[in-house]
């Protein structure tokens, strides 16, 4: 039997990440018309959010730092005491499903 369908809540809650997502993407990356991004965009996003400590924003020593600011404090701390992080394959499977339909695979402009 096939899966079936998210409800109504369920389509609200992913439109609202997506949503996030983007937004955030934007205020790193800079609000900028689609086709003026470029693949170096995304791929400098995904290698910060690989560094980003989970749940950051719930994190008393770096809830008010930036995602860059947060990434740069864990980075500091010595190994073993290092905040674990959102996996690399996690981090791609995002950005996979909020950005992929806006860059050609080939990693030109896209073209809006």
């Amino acid at each position: 039997m096939g899966r079936t369908p998210p409800g109504p809540a369920n389509r609200r809650k992913k439109v609202t990440t997506d949503c996030n997502r983007i937004n955030d993407f934007k205020e790193f990356a800079g609000d900028k018309p689609l086709n003026k991004y470029v693949f170096t965009d995304f791929q400098a996003w995904s290698d910060l959010l690989v560094r980003v400590p989970q749940n950051h924003v719930k994190l008393p020593a770096i809830r008010e730092k930036s995602r860059q600011e947060a990434a740069d404090y864990n980075d500091a701390l010595p190994i073993k005491k290092r905040l674990p992080t959102l996996s690399e394959e996690n981090d791609r499977q995002q950005l996979s499903e909020s950005a992929s339909h806006i860059l050609p695979r080939d990693g030109s402009r896209a073209s809006v």
